[in-house]
């Protein structure tokens, strides 16, 4: 059996909501279990390990399944738990609506939006106990070294909230090292100068290739990188609604839906599904500090979770859509990022 403790701070505010997510945030086993299996699902389980990524991912979390049943050999406790906020919106979080933190808090521009939050430099012991074969204990640490440099917690996890930061671990190409399918990420990174600023850094950078703005007011965004697409995709949408030409393809689907797509001067909002369900953005904003406490922030690419080719979008209740990944590939390429 194997033990372990790791001493974790909150980078960036976490709105980390339990059984009442509005009123009381917390820092849950729960939460960093499900990290932990969608890293290593991602990076295709470990490569000291046989078979395919769902048996792996068994032996380590395993199974519900009625003819597998049986129970995990991970256990994940979290003690010192810091404490919860008040709700608060984006404007208590110093989020002013028109900036690039406040670009990527939006869902919380009102007090009826507000959540419980953990903020940023709080801290807590994250102890892992491993009762399953000793030899895979070296991989555990790597997978735990790849949560604190690029998992999050809570609700806007992906767009640079409740990023966390550990110490004494490994560096991440020693950590990713160890799994079966590394390459299927990319890391890439901005300057910042602290959590902060790493948000409006992510934020604004966000913001480059994906907003149109307000017709009339778009002066700003016209000179954005992304802004053809973003055009293109605001052309589609009304032509839907309204008639006219429509471009073939819409291209910030591929970066994340349901999508609403909102005209204010006719007060119609177009909203963008998949039958499926939601689809979860390939493209994470993460805050990061490095071990000499250098700050970063950082763009991850999940390349294995990029919209599927010939696979459609709704938009609103009959129009299929095609999904083009033009906005995507270029963003990756923009040469503004530096690989980490």
């Amino acid at each position: 059996m194997n033990r372990a403790s790791f001493q974790f701070e909150v980078l960036t505010p976490a709105i980390a909501g339990g059984a009442t997510p509005k009123k009381t945030a917390e820092i849950r086993p729960a939460s960093i279990r499900g990290q932990l299996r969608w890293w290593f699902r991602v990076l295709g389980g470990f490569k000291s390990q046989t078979g395919t990524v769902r048996d792996r991912e068994k032996a380590i979390f395993g199974s519900i399944a009625k003819d597998e049943l049986h129970a995990s050999p991970l256990v994940i406790r979290v003690a010192q738990a810091p404490i919860s906020s008040a709700p608060m919106t984006m404007v208590d979080l110093d989020a002013p609506q028109l900036s690039g933190k406040g670009y990527l808090l939006w869902p919380l521009r009102t007090q009826e939006d507000a959540r419980a939050t953990i903020k940023a430099g709080s801290k807590f012991e994250l102890q892992m106990l491993w009762k399953g074969d000793a030899s895979l204990w070296p991989d555990l640490l790597a997978l735990i070294s790849v949560f604190a440099n690029l998992g999050s917690l809570g609700f806007r996890g992906r767009r640079a909230m409740g990023a966390l930061s550990a110490e004494e671990l490994q560096t991440l190409p020693e950590a990713l090292a160890r799994f079966g399918n590394p390459t299927v990420i990319s890391v890439k990174s901005l300057d910042a100068t602290n959590g902060d600023n790493a948000i409006s850094v992510l934020g604004n950078w966000l913001k480059s290739w994906r907003a149109y703005g307000q017709t009339g007011r778009n002066n700003d965004e016209q000179k954005f990188a992304g802004f053809r697409w973003a055009q293109s995709d605001h052309d589609l949408g009304a032509a839907i609604l309204f008639g006219g030409e429509r471009p073939p393809a819409v291209f910030r689907a591929a970066l994340g839906l349901p999508l609403s797509q909102r005209f204010t001067s006719r007060r119609e909002t177009l909203d963008w599904n998949t039958r499926e369900g939601r689809f979860a953005s390939p493209v994470l904003l993460r805050p990061h500090r490095t071990a000499n406490g250098k700050w970063k922030a950082l763009v991850i690419f999940i390349h294995n979770h990029e919209w599927p080719e010939n696979r459609t979008v709704t938009a609103g209740r009959r129009n299929e859509v095609a999904v083009s990944s033009a906005l995507l590939k270029a963003m990756q390429a923009d040469p503004r990022l530096s690989p980490l």
